[in-house]
């Protein structure tokens, strides 16, 4: 994910630190368009980045999450 982040995706970088920082305060606001994501396995859930981006995270427990990817919303596979 920072490999992404700090290449490919570098633009995205003060938006994904701007949607970390709204999930700590509440995953349930409603512009994270956060949801669970079966394609991802168990515990999968996908946020929104901004209007083209999403990033898929994992539950680890006891409050920590993974994001393990980052892309466009079609690319990501939300259609």
């Amino acid at each position: 994910m920072k490999k992404l982040l700090s290449s490919r995706y570098r633009n995205l970088r003060v938006k994904w630190e701007r949607t970390k920082k709204n999930l700590l305060e509440n995953r349930l606001l409603r512009g994270l368009n956060f949801k669970p994501w079966p394609d991802g396995g168990g515990h999968a859930y996908s946020v929104r980045v901004d209007d083209n981006f999403r990033a898929h995270l994992r539950h680890r427990g006891s409050g920590v999450w993974e994001a393990y990817d980052i892309g466009p919303h079609k690319i990501m596979g939300h259609g």
